[in-house]
This record gives C-alpha cells, structure tokens and sequence, in this order.
C-alpha cells in the first residue's frame, strides 16, 4: 500500500529514540505515546458532545484499555493504527470546531481546511478511513444537530451537507481505488455472494469480542458460516438497528453511534477479503470509538446517592477488570513462540500454528521427519494451502530428493495462491526442477515467479539472485547479467564469475534446499581458498544451520582456512568457535572464545562491546554442550 507517513513515522523512530529490530523500545515507545494522545482526543470528544466528565471519561478509559486494542499498540508494525487514528481523531476534531454553531466563518472555514489536510494524512497512513466522510455526516445529525434524523429535514438538507463534503469523499474514492489496484494480487476471489453471506457474522464477531473480550488470538480462521449463524447474526444487527432508530429522539447518540460503528469497520468486514483472515482485533480500533458514543447516555445521571456510588464501584470495577485483561494478553505478543503458543492454546488445529511448529522444527531444529509430518497434518486439514505444499517439498527435497519434491509440486499444483505471497510456489518449482535437470521448465517457472511476484524489492533481489543463479548455471551468460543488474550490489558488474554467485546461495539455503546446494558452497570455497571473507561466510553457515548437510570436520577446514588468510581476526575466530561446537567439541569451542574475549579488550571497536556479549552468550551455550543455531543465510542475504 502506499503509505507514506507511516514508514516516515518509523524512520522518525531509528532517527530520535535510536529504534532498530535489536532496539525496539523506540518503536514501541512511538506506538505507546500515539495510542494515550487518541485517548485524550477521544476523551475530549466525548466531552464536548456529551457536556458530562466522568462519563467522558469513563468511555474513553474502557477504548483505551480494552484487550482488543493490544494488537493495534503491541504490534509495532501496526503504527499504522494508532498513527491513522491519532490523525483520524484531529480531523474529528477539526472538523466539528468547524461547523458548531458558534464559529465564526473564516475559523470555519480554516477548521474545515486543517481538517481536510489531516484527513489526508490520515490516508496516507492507513486507508481505512475511507468512510470518515459518512461519519461527518453523521456528525451533522448528532452533535451538531444541522440536520434532524426526519425524511422532511434529510431531503431539504442533506444534498447541500454532501456537497460541501465532496473533497472528502473524492480522496476517499482515490485512496480506495489506490488500494483496489496495488493489493489486487492480496484480494482473495471469493464470490460476491459468499462475500455479503460473510458479513452479518463478522459483525457479530467484534461485538461479542467487544463485550465479551476473553480468547483472544491473532489469525482467527476463516470457518465456514453455517446459514443458522447467518440468519442468527442478521436478525441480532437488525434488533439493535430498529430499536436505536427508535430511542432517536431520545437518545440520538446512540443511533449516530451505532451507526458509526457499523460504518467505520465497514472497509474491513468482508466485503472485500484482502489476506487470508477475515477478522483480526487491530481492525475494531478506530469502530469501536462508535460503541463509546452510542452508549455514553446509558444509567441517567439523576440517580440517588446509593446508586451513584453502585455506579462508581461498577465502573471502577469494569475498567479495571479490562487493565486485568488486557495485562494478561499483552505478553502473547513479546515474540514468535508467544504468540503462536497463544493461537495454539485457543485452537490446537490452528494451521498457522501448526506451519510456525513445522518451520521452527525444519530451521530451528533440523528436524525435517517431524516437519514433514507436521506439513502432512497441515494438508490435511488444507490440502490446497500454498505455504503447507511448500514446506512439504522443502521436506522432501531434503529427505527424499529434488525430483520427488518437483514431482510433488506439480502434481499438487494450487488452484490459487491468495494465501500466500504470489510467486512463492513458482519459485519453489524453479528451483527443485533446475536440481532435477528440467532446465525448460525451470526458466518456465521461474518467469512467472517473475511476472506474479509483489515482493519488497529487497525480497525482489533474492528472486533475481535465484534466477541469476539458473541462468548463470545453463550458460546464458547476457540473462544471468541482466538478473545482476537488479541486485544492488553486483548492478556495476561487467562480468560474473562463481563468487559473485554467494548472494544466490545464501538466498537458496535460506529456503531450505540445503543438500541441493551444499556442492556449489563446497566448489566455491575451494575455488577461492584465498578469499577469507567468502570462506568465513560460508563456514559460519554451515556451522549455524541445524539439520545441516555438511560435514562438520569440512566446516572446520573452511574456517582455519580462512583463519590462515587472516590471522587472530576475531570475527573467524568466532567462526572456528562455532564450528568446534558444531564439531561437539565444545572444549575447543571455549578456548578459542576466550581468545576472542582477550582480543577483543584491547580493541578501541564501537562495535566491540556488542561482540563481546554476543561471544558471551555462545560460551554460555558451549558450557551446556550446546551449539549454536541461527538463519544466517537469510541475514548474510540481507547484509549484500
């Protein structure tokens, strides 16, 4: 999506609070600040329409603390939420200083302008908010009361309120178009009738969440919508609609809120199914604000002093019952295992879990037996599932061989691929058919992988390096350098030779082909026995990868290899440690690391005491008899 200010806002972050994937309390921090500033925007809202602070109050603290909003905060990647809604907030704001009744026109008028620029900016982060111009207009009937909810008021003085909103709804109509055309590739094809059938029951799905906020997760499947559950979940919408239309007069808050509600998470209820989840917490953020106004009239104000204290003691009670809540399901997301432990305690047959459990086994662990049965439960359960029939030919290709995992492939060919990046299984068949000799379709495959792909382009440069890798391989010497010609580091390059080529290994040991292609690391190192850098890169690989092909005593020639062409370098000395513990002999792997330690105390390096802990950390691992494991192909990728 294009969405400017919020990778502004990240940027913002590395630059003032020094925030980076090591350090990410910054961004955080960022997420943090924008949610309390929407909260105090929200409890002056609340305010101003409803003249009454504690109750102000009370509704702005039950948003704010609410279990669904942890996703939204937690999450750093979803700034975009509290970003959009800090934005979302001031052109509320603006706009009803604009056009209550005591403002003169040049402040109207000046109100209405900043409101229509935060509005872009709003966009320009998130474009859900697509539907704030409705929500204008509902803000004409209550607060501001320039139009009455009746058929004689609306038809005299509702086309003129449009109007002066065409702005609004114009850049709504381009951001939507915008979001139409740049996630065509993420739209799920699912029938329009199936789409609207879905509908009622997502609905259904934020309100009892809302009001009943236990057993939350993130990546709540799509089930299937029995047609009881829909008839259920329409007739339970249309109750609350007909009897807020009917308490209007009396309670206009409550109508303008409900409809607010409906209104505001309309962009994400299912019409369109961009993803393959159909609902998530994140998205009740900015609608939920419409519950909050629809029922800041409820329990009247006059009330005797018992009642009033009863009403304290339940508010006080609710608020802290949700701080309660939301303090046990914030730690879910601290990290990867927390967070699919989570989904997996509130739905064992979760295939998300069940990939998260298979790919921690398959890179984590080496474990590719125990993957592949984890990859033959997730096909059950989702036999067309793209990443499922991916990590099945990973498995295979490692236990078996390229050919049964490109058979395999095709055999199992996809009808779609919505729920996962596009190009993805392609790129997998390229591979797998290259290693089992089918050159032809392998271009084949690796063209569309080309054509489909919507990758970030750093994502884009592995698929190039792949592609590069293939061309190189069959001899088209002009296709492997225009491939090189998209990678950033090797874009110059007039010529290619073997180790101009390491990018394209890393990027194919990183997915997992390790048997397929531990020959080529093999021949480079000894092509370029004298290159310490390659031969530290590649043994540090070898050493890393749990499950790893090679063999430990050829990884530990790779690294004093290198050693020899840079003596007492602290970095290849680190490599030979851990390719001593690989080796399991972790006696040698201490030694060496205490060589590291004393070498690195007498370095001015800025760098040197992130070393040290780092080295630290592994010695930690030698004394347990431990090795130590990463994906340090990936990162090496990225580091090109």
């Amino acid at each position: 999506m294009y969405v400017p200010l919020l990778w502004v806002s990240f940027l913002l972050d590395t630059h003032f609070w020094n925030a980076s994937d090591a350090n990410p309390w910054g961004f955080h921090f960022s997420n943090v600040l924008f949610h309390t500033f929407n909260a105090m925007l929200l409890f002056w809202l609340l305010y101003q329409w409803g003249k009454k602070p504690w109750r102000a109050f009370f509704f702005a603290a039950l948003w704010a603390l609410h279990p669904l909003r942890v996703e939204s905060v937690a999450w750093v990647t979803e700034r975009k939420d509290v970003l959009s809604g800090f934005f979302c907030f001031l052109t509320i704001g603006a706009y009803w200083l604009a056009k209550r009744g005591d403002a003169s026109r040049r402040a109207s008028w000046c109100w209405t302008m900043a409101s229509f620029a935060l509005f872009v900016c709003g966009l320009l982060v998130k474009p859900m908010l697509v539907t704030i111009p409705f929500f204008f207009l509902l803000m004409d009937f209550w607060p501001l009361r320039r139009i009455e909810p009746a058929w004689k008021s609306s038809r005299k003085h509702l086309g003129p309120l449009i109007f002066e909103k065409l702005p609004f709804f114009l850049c709504a109509a381009i951001a939507s178009v915008g979001v139409f055309i740049t996630q065509t590739g993420a739209i799920s094809p699912l029938p329009l009738w199936f789409r609207l059938y879905s509908i009622p029951p997502n609905y259904l799905f934020y309100l009892q969440k809302t009001f009943y906020p236990w057993g939350l997760y993130p990546m709540v499947d799509r089930a299937p919508v029995s047609f009881l559950h829909f008839l259920e979940a329409s007739a339970f919408l249309l109750c609350i609609s007909i009897w807020m239309w009917s308490k209007r007069s009396k309670f206009p808050n409550g109508w303008i809120g409900w409809c607010a509600f409906l209104g505001l998470l309309f962009p994400v209820i299912g019409i369109v199914f961009i993803g393959i989840y159909p609902v998530a917490d994140r998205y009740s953020y900015l609608p939920s604000i419409g519950l909050s106004i629809a029922l800041l009239g409820v329990w009247k104000s006059a009330i005797t002093k018992g009642q009033k204290t009863l009403r304290f003691a339940l508010a006080a009670l609710c608020v802290l019952l949700l701080v309660l809540l939301t303090h046990r399901h914030l730690p879910t997301w601290k990290n990867d295992n927390t967070l699919y432990q989570n989904v997996e305690e509130q739905d064992p047959t979760h295939f998300a879990a069940i990939h998260f459990e298979a790919r921690q086994e398959l890179f984590l662990h080496g474990n590719f037996e125990r993957a592949n049965q984890l990859a033959d439960t997730l096909l059950q359960q989702k036999p067309c599932l793209s990443f499922g029939l991916v990590l099945k030919m990973i498995c295979l290709s490692q236990l078996d061989s390229a050919e049964t995992a490109f058979s395999f492939g095709e055999e199992h060919y996809p009808p779609c691929d919505s729920i996962s990046n596009p190009g993805v299984y392609e790129n997998y068949l390229a591979c797998l058919a290259f290693f089992s000799g089918e050159y032809d379709k392998a271009d084949q495959y690796m063209q569309t992988t080309l054509k489909k792909s919507i990758f970030a382009p750093k994502y884009m440069e592995q698929l190039h390096a792949t592609a590069m890798f293939l061309a190189y391989e069959q001899g088209a010497t002009e296709c492997a350098l225009a491939h090189a010609g998209e990678i950033e580091s090797l874009r110059d390059h007039s010529s290619l030779d073997e180790k101009d080529l390491l990018i394209s290994y890393m990027t194919l040991w990183s997915s997992g082909l390790h048997r397929q292609i531990l020959p080529y690391l093999v021949a480079l190192g000894q092509t370029h026995s004298n290159r310490p850098d390659l031969l530290n890169n590649m043994a540090w690989t070898l050493a890393t990868t749990a499950g790893s092909p090679a063999d430990p005593d050829m990884v530990l020639d790779m690294a004093n290899r290198a050693l020899a062409n840079a003596p007492q370098h602290p970095v290849i000395l680190d490599t030979l440690a851990v390719a001593y513990a690989n080796a399991g002999d972790y006696e040698r792997a201490l030694d060496v690391s205490e060589q590291i330690l004393k070498i690195l105390q007498d370095t001015q390096a800025k760098d040197a005491p992130s070393f040290i802990r780092s080295v630290q950390q592994r010695m930690a691992l030698y004394q347990k008899h431990q090795p130590y494991r990463e994906n340090a192909s990936l990162r090496l990728v990225f580091a090109f």
